[in-house]
């Protein structure tokens, strides 16, 4: 037997996921879209479950608790599925409330749970080593035990759609211990008003809310103040919940701002919407501080996907520290859930939690260069090794050049970090354009992001608290060096997305900061994820073979490897 205590967090619902968590800290996360190439995948994480025990070189009996990061048996829905919910008719909403009250509901849930039992069984899962957790604690657990305050007082909230019963909710934390002050019953979701509002925009919801995010700031105030109002009329914030004013739920609510958004622009619709979610998520977020007089805060659950709502709430004179939980959707309900069961563990032993904080998200596998070398050979390319690798990529990006990089262990999560990214010299918007024509075919009005070296983050950004930014989770404005980062930032207010990187995070993409930094006097360097436009950030160095072979990109970089478009492989 081992010496190690082994969990594996699951999330098999949207964005279905795995962490492996042993002693205390992530080890291992991956989201199964990565594997199946199926964006967003809803449903049971087997593929990423196999990568997760080769990584460990383990096997199911080796894992001593599963831990799931729902109560409630997942609804496993395809994307048509998925969309469709946004416009079922509210009669339906009321049909199902009437079956939930009465008697028959028990039953449905009990076959549900032996349904459940029995599936997990057949995948080698066991019941007596299984554990479940509410959707919400899940999340609030998420972010305290990734932020470095577990164990000090904080105030932790969760904010999402929703999920077994409830969609907000508000905690304290004493010495690592949660407990919830308040929670705002499924249905009153400021998130599921965002979703649908982009159903209505005709996007994806539960993925395109960041484009409208990004089309918001092109309105003015003078012609979205009264849908914003209107909104707020619909789901306001009641003291610690929110609360809805229409028997239609928020889910359910396509009618309600089809009245509202009917005839007016989009982006005033767009306006409206983000204008509405910063003012009552803010007020939210300050009764909850007024209630508990606690001013360290960790946020989690997808509405915190929203850098423009982070960015407020950062700057709230009230708030001392901020935590926001990285890729904070139901993605991370993996890690939260397997801390949950450890927690759970070290309490039924009487041994003192060691738990560990993120250092990073570089948590999915890395490829050695036969690997490597193997799938060039396959994609009928040749490739060069060249020590001096990080050297070559910056001189590229000074010489304009874009260049994809596929080194070093994957990133968890939304956002692309340096490993799986595509780089480019941030100076110019014609960079903007260039990577769009090449690979990412990126709605015209959304901006691209920017890596930035510790050393340089003064120079551009506006952080006066010195909040750390390094996944991606906060907007800042941007000082007068502005010009030299354009392309980074976003074209009509100018604010950056950044990802503020120190050199213990990541040496190797550190390098190639700041030796462009050295060739240009940037200290930072436009980045994207290296995908195909609608697929999942590319994970293995034969999706980014592939990837390049689908594309206008001439560069790519896999570890100390360098393939060019322009370089055929002789061989048949």
């Amino acid at each position: 037997m081992s010496d190690h205590f082994r969990v594996l967090g699951i999330h098999d619902n949207h964005n279905a996921s795995v962490s492996l968590l042993e002693d205390g800290v992530i080890t291992f996360s991956l989201q199964e879209e990565r594997i199946n190439g199926i964006k967003n995948f809803n449903g049971f994480p087997a593929l990423a479950i196999g990568r997760a025990l080769d990584f460990g070189k383990i096997t199911l009996d080796d894992i001593d608790l599963f831990a799931f990061g729902t109560m409630h048996n997942p609804a496993w829905k395809d994307t048509k599925a998925l969309v469709n919910q946004y416009a079922s008719p509210v009669w339906k909403k009321y049909l199902g409330d009437f079956f939930k009250a009465s008697p028959l509901f028990g039953f449905y849930k009990a076959d549900k749970a032996r349904q459940r039992t029995k599936f997990l069984t057949a995948q080698g899962i066991p019941e007596s080593r299984t554990r479940f957790f509410d959707h919400n604690l899940t999340h609030a657990a998420t972010s305290l035990c990734c932020s470095g305050f577990y164990g000090k007082q904080a105030l932790i909230l969760s904010l999402d759609g929703g999920g077994d019963g409830s969609c907000a909710g508000i905690y304290t934390s004493m010495n690592g211990e949660l407990s919830q002050i308040a929670s705002t019953p499924e249905g009153n979701s400021v998130g599921n008003l965002y979703a649908v509002s982009t159903y209505y925009m005709g996007m994806m919801p539960l993925e395109h809310e960041y484009k409208l995010m990004g089309m918001a700031p092109y309105s003015q105030p003078k012609y979205y103040t009264g849908m914003s109002q209107s909104l707020e009329r619909l789901l306001k914030v009641d003291g610690l919940t929110f609360r809805r004013s229409t028997l239609a739920t928020s889910s359910n609510s396509i009618a309600s701002l089809e009245r509202i958004y009917r005839h007016q622009r989009f982006d005033a619709i767009c306006g409206a919407l983000q204008d509405y979610t910063e003012r009552s998520v803010i007020q939210w977020v300050k009764n909850a501080i007024q209630a508990t007089g606690l001013h360290r805060l960790c946020l989690s659950g997808g509405v915190f996907m929203n850098v423009k709502l982070n960015k407020l709430i950062a700057g709230l004179p009230e708030v001392e520290e901020l935590f926001v939980m990285p890729s904070c959707g139901d993605e991370s309900n993996a890690m939260g859930a397997a801390f949950l069961a450890y927690k759970d563990h070290c309490a039924k032993t009487g041994s003192d939690p060691a738990i560990q904080p993120l250092t990073n998200l570089y948590l999915g596998e890395s490829f050695d260069e036969t690997v490597i070398r193997d799938e060039v050979q396959r994609a009928g390319f040749q490739c060069e090794k060249d020590p001096n690798v990080n050297k070559y990529v910056a001189e590229m990006l000074s010489q304009d050049r874009i260049v994809a990089r596929c080194s070093g262990r994957s990133e968890w999560g939304a956002r692309a970090l340096g490993n799986r990214s595509i780089l480019a010299n941030p100076r110019s918007f014609e960079t903007v354009q260039k990577i769009n024509d090449a690979i990412k075919m990126r709605d015209f009005w959304m901006p691209f992001a920017g890596s930035v070296i510790d050393v340089a983050m003064d120079r551009y950004l506006v952080n006066p608290k010195k909040i750390p930014s390094p996944y991606m989770m906060l907007a800042f404005d941007t000082t007068q060096e502005r010009d030299s980062i354009r392309a980074a930032t976003h074209p009509r207010d100018r604010t950056i997305r950044p990802q503020i990187l120190t050199r213990d995070q990541n040496p190797d993409y550190y390098a190639v900061i700041e030796q462009f930094s050295r060739l240009t006097g940037t200290g930072c360097v436009l980045n994207t994820s290296f995908n195909l436009h609608g697929s999942p950030m590319v994970y293995h160095p034969r999706e980014a073979m592939d990837t390049l072979k689908k594309s206008d990109l001439d560069i790519l970089v896999m570890d100390n490897y360098i393939v060019r478009k322009g370089e055929k492989s002789n061989r048949g």
